[in-house]
């Protein structure tokens, strides 16, 4: 009786021909992984504070400074 809750050890030939055994694609690095997800998580911890997120200022220089304002008071941040 097939369902949404079944488990079934027999793959199917399209899960056969995508790769990995696991369900994860064939050229899974779990290292790579993991610092491309720390990376990400910074970038979002950074767009926090809405000035960051949205770019309100005009100039480039003056979102440079906002941007390295969110840095150091992440980096500070305990």
């Amino acid at each position: 009786m097939g369902g949404a809750g079944a488990s079934s050890s027999a793959r199917s030939p399209r899960q056969v021909r995508k790769g990995g055994t696991d369900g994860r694609p064939t050229g899974f690095d779990p290292d790579r992984y993991r610092r491309r997800n720390g990376v990400e998580r910074t970038i979002d911890r950074l767009k926090t504070p809405r000035a960051v997120a949205t770019r309100y200022d005009k100039r480039a220089c003056v979102f440079h400074g906002t941007v390295t304002a969110a840095a150091v008071r992440l980096w500070l941040k305990p």
